[in-house]
């Protein structure tokens, strides 16, 4: 991605957000937020530098995260809101850029992380811990139908050890990270830091793992104390989704779009359209294992499915590549 500063008057190019730290003048024209203010924002600790800044003539660099904190601040400034309030969410979101630097761990598994931290935290106070009570491959009763069989299976106990609080939020598994990773990372991480992780993961989701994230936003509210409170919520029906209270019980609050304004400021493509990039390399993956060079195009209405353009192939070689994958009831030659 190349980005021209008109402000600036500086050309710099920017392939990966994470391979490089920024000075201000780049973080200007990646988020059109003034230099002024940004100068501002360093002195008061909103934003936190990676490198620079000892001595006369050295010049601050900051990473990617930094940027997106920066990024969302500019939005917030439009809110009008004091040094004071800034400087309190500020704290929040760099605990959770340290937070999130101090381990090596896929975006999803932070959360998982914190949340095992506290899980073995109230276990080893002498709290319970509940965990189902049915395993997966428990079978199911035969004469239990309806609201019984939803108790049943619904049902909860007390977790016996430490490895069944694991095992309740891990999965015997994990897709990215080792499990005993993600439980170093837990041990490391402590109590109570949910927050701070969804925060992190948030932050960084779209350019460590771009294209599997949803639509995440936050709910912001100012108490009356100074500090803040946050909601965390995906996709268009956002308050259908957010994993706090009842918004109607949540008080006055401020929006942010997060995954929005992080994709706006590095270009980003949509989870939409990294789907159909997706579909469409192995829909041509399983066509030219077939011997069939095609030119394949995904349509962003998903009623219109995908058309194929292979001039050579034989009738029918395109059904038959496909038959089997969730394209073969959909494909036309």
């Amino acid at each position: 991605m190349c980005l021209y500063s008109h402000t600036h008057d500086v050309l710099y190019s920017v392939m990966d957000p994470k391979s490089q730290l920024y000075a201000r003048s780049q973080i200007a024209a990646l988020t059109s937020i003034d230099a002024s203010s940004l100068n501002y924002w360093s002195r008061e600790g909103i934003l936190v530098a990676s490198a620079g800044g000892g001595g006369q003539g050295s010049h601050r660099r900051f990473d990617f995260v930094q940027v997106n904190i920066a990024a969302i601040f500019g939005q917030l400034r439009r809110f009008g809101l004091n040094i004071g309030a800034l400087r309190s969410l500020a704290d929040v979101l760099q605990a959770a850029a340290r937070l999130g630097a101090s381990y090596d761990l896929h975006p999803s598994n932070y959360l998982t992380a914190a949340q095992i931290a506290s899980a073995l935290h109230r276990f080893r106070s002498g709290n319970p811990v509940l965990i189902p009570a049915r395993s997966l491959n428990e079978a199911r009763p035969t004469d239990l139908y309806g609201q019984a069989y939803s108790d049943w299976l619904m049902a909860k106990r007390p977790a016996e050890n430490e490895d069944e609080v694991v095992n309740h939020l891990t999965g015997i598994a994990n897709e990215y990270d080792l499990r005993e990773n993600v439980i170093a990372a837990a041990e490391g991480i402590g109590p109570g830091q949910e927050t701070c992780a969804r925060i992190y993961a948030d932050l960084v989701y779209d350019i460590l793992a771009p294209g599997y994230s949803g639509g995440y936003s936050w709910l912001l509210a100012l108490d009356d104390d100074g500090t803040w409170r946050i909601a965390f919520g995906e996709g268009a029906k956002f308050f259908d989704t957010i994993l706090s209270e009842d918004p109607e019980e949540f008080g006055a609050g401020l929006f942010l779009p997060v995954a929005g304004v992080i994709r706006k400021v590095w270009n980003l493509k949509t989870p939409d359209e990294h789907r159909r990039e997706r579909d469409g390399e192995y829909i041509k993956s399983k066509l030219s294992a077939a011997g069939i060079t095609a030119t394949v195009t995904i349509s962003a209405d998903e009623d219109e499915n995908f058309s194929i353009e292979a001039p050579e192939a034989k009738e029918g070689a395109i059904e038959a590549a496909l038959s089997g994958t969730r394209f073969a009831i959909r494909s036309k030659a």
